[in-house]
Parts: structure tokens; sequence; C-alpha cells
């Protein structure tokens, strides 16, 4: 604890003021602040509000009851709380000394323990228990020191909150992955079967995609700039995906993700021989016998009864249950879209110039022409009327 003679004389030159000068301010001799800061003498008791004030400090901490001493009695405060906190005979005690625990030190650590009691004993009726649940949680969610009890009190508001009011929170987590696991988490907590093997569906499934894809999505600015590396990367793809399939099987799960790399591996031969004239005769064979595949396994596609289950043919994700009215996501998942959204990419690619400018130079073909009429055969009934709507 500093003496006030270390006080005043550190707090004066933090302000930048000479010993006169704040003898002038106090009404006092030079020589009075002088004998103060040398320890020889002391301000009369008059003085020390009029001190502090000056100095802009409290006058606790002019007598040297400063912010040390301060915090360890709180420390100390905190420490008598936590025990009683952890020793309570009930969890209506325990919830009781959470809340007012929260109020006296603002610590989140006692707002999610008390978020936490109340979905998990049923402490109060449910509309008080959410208002309050509410109000906790928000505060914590917003406090930005707080990551562990942000993941653990936005996990129990999934456990507790009304289902039409759960999209209210999803601006507290992390992405979309982290809101399926938390949606997962809720129907196991209220022990809905259904619901939460259709979650891990769409869980396993997003999971599978985001492995797949983030080795890739990083190189297609790449590939979309240069058709050289577009065809190794296009190809990289199907590899992949052969060794992760049974190759001998041509209906599966894998079926439309390699309908479109094939579409995609098409236009990067086409624009290989954009950039090298010399070699668009090769090229451009190899580029139809790309876009025949494409075009041949979308057709297959569009014949696929929409409810038939379609495996991985990997031991590795037969958990996974796909089919075309799930537009290859679980469990019926978009389901009024299904088809028209594969009938889009389909017929997109083909036609359109944004992004696809590779095609440019074969689009007035006959040969080209003849497999967009091919695609078109299959535009689902109702397909103009959902997009314009």
């Amino acid at each position: 604890m500093l003496p006030i003679a270390e006080i005043i004389r550190n707090k004066r030159r933090e302000k930048n003021v000479t010993q006169d000068e704040l003898a002038q301010a106090l009404g006092v001799t030079f020589q009075s602040v002088s004998r103060w800061e040398n320890g020889v003498a002391y301000p009369d008791i008059e003085l020390i509000p009029k001190i502090a004030l000056y100095f802009e400090i409290t006058t606790d901490e002019l007598l040297g009851a400063n912010e040390e001493a301060r915090k360890e009695a709180q420390e100390k405060r905190w420490h008598e709380v936590f025990n009683s906190f952890c020793y309570a005979k009930s969890s209506k005690e325990k919830f009781d000394i959470a809340l007012k625990a929260y109020r006296e030190f603002g610590d989140t650590f006692y707002a999610t323990r008390a978020c936490e009691l109340i979905v998990g004993e049923n402490l109060m009726p449910r509309a008080d228990g959410l208002l309050t649940l509410r109000k906790l949680a928000t505060e914590v969610l917003n406090n930005p020191g707080s990551i562990y009890d942000q993941t653990s009190v936005i996990e129990t508001v999934y456990k507790y909150e009304d289902e039409n009011k759960l999209s209210n929170w999803n601006k507290y987590v992390a992405d979309e992955h982290a809101v399926r696991k938390l949606l997962a988490r809720r129907y196991a907590y209220k022990n809905d079967i259904d619901n939460m093997n259709r979650q891990l569906q769409i869980n396993r499934w997003y999971s599978l995609n985001h492995s797949f894809d983030s080795e890739f999505a990083k190189r297609h600015s790449e590939w979309y700039f240069d058709p050289f590396a577009s065809v190794n990367g296009q190809k990289t793809i199907l590899r992949l995906v052969d060794a992760l399939r049974d190759p001998s099987v041509e209906v599966d799960a894998w079926i439309r993700r390699r309908a479109f790399t094939y579409i995609r591996l098409a236009a990067a031969y086409f624009g290989v021989g954009m950039v090298d004239p010399e070699s668009f005769d090769d090229v451009r064979e190899k580029g139809y016998e790309a876009l025949s595949k494409g075009v041949e396994l979308y057709e297959t596609i569009f014949k696929i009864p929409v409810e038939q289950e379609l495996s991985f043919n990997h031991p590795v994700f037969d958990l996974i249950s796909v089919s075309v009215s799930s537009l290859f996501c679980p469990d019926g998942l978009y389901n009024k879209s299904n088809i028209y959204t594969v009938y889009q990419n389909a017929i997109a690619a083909l036609t359109s110039p944004t992004g696809w400018a590779w095609f440019d130079d074969v689009r007035n073909e006959e040969r080209f022409k003849s497999y967009i009429a091919r695609i078109e055969k299959y535009k689902p009934e109702g397909y103009d009327e959902y997009f314009k709507d």
C-alpha cells in the first residue's frame, strides 16, 4: 500500500503541475506540499477531500486504500459466495445464490449456471423460466470476454427455447454447421428420436460435403481462370469420387456430383482449345466426351424414382441416406424444390454465359445444341412458375 506522500507526488507528476501550482489550487503554501511529498507532514484532514477531487481520485485511494486492497477483499468475497454455491443443499438455493452473485459480481459464470439450472431443474413455470433465461442468456452472449460461458449458454437456450424462436439466436452461433449440431442436441434432450435422427442425417451429409469440398473450394478460384489447371482439378475430383464408391455401380449418391464435374471438365477442355488453338481439335473431342458423360448422368438422375434411396457405396458413409426427392440432402430436406434445382444446375451450366465462357467456341455447333436439347427434355412440370415466384 503506497503512503500518502508518494501518492500525492505521483499524482502531481501525472497531472504535470508544480508544487507551487498544486499549493495555489489547494490554498496552501508550496512548502506545505513539499513537506507532504517528503513525508515530513500530512495534509490536514479537511484538505483530504479537496486533494482527492483535484486529482480525480477517491479519498480511499488518496489515503492508500488502493485498488490492490479492494481486489483482495473482492476476491475473498467471491470465494465465499462460490463455496456457498458449490455446497448449496438444493437446486433452488443454488439458483438463488447464482442470481445474486451475478448481480453482485457481474460474473457470467453465475449467469450461465443460473441458465443451466432453469433448464435442467425446472425451477419455475416455463413462461417465467423462458423470460429469465432469455434475459440472462442475452447478457452472457453479448459479453465479449466469456467464450466458454457463451458456448454453454447457447446450448442451454437451444434445449429450452420455443421452436419458432430458435432462429433469433442464430446470430450468436458461429456458422450453420454449429446450428445443426445444437439442433441435434436439442432433440436428444427432448427425447425426440425421429427429429434427432433426421438432424443427425443432415449433419452427417453436410460434414461429408464440407470435408470433400474444403480441399477443392480454395482451388476453384485458380481453376476459374486457368483451363489447364481446371482440367487437372476436375479429373482429380472424379478420381477421388471413384475411390470413395463402387465404380461398377452407375446409380449411387455420388451421381449428381459426378454429372456436374463432367460438365465442368468439358468446359475446361474447350477452354484449353481457346487458349491453345493448335490443340483445339484434340481437346475438342475430349470436351465432347466429358460433356456426353455429364449429360448422360443427368439423364439418369431424371429417371431415378424420387423416393429411391441412394447409397454412397462406401462403408464410411453407410449412415447417410439420400434420394432425388431430398435434393441429395437427407430425409426430404428442401423436398419442395428437389428436382427443380437439379434441372436448373444442369441447364444453366450449358446455357448460361456467366462463368461458362469456355463453351463459347462451340455454343453454335449442332452437336453442342443437341446436348442442351437432351437436358431440356427433362424440364420438370411447373419449373418456370416455381422460379418465377
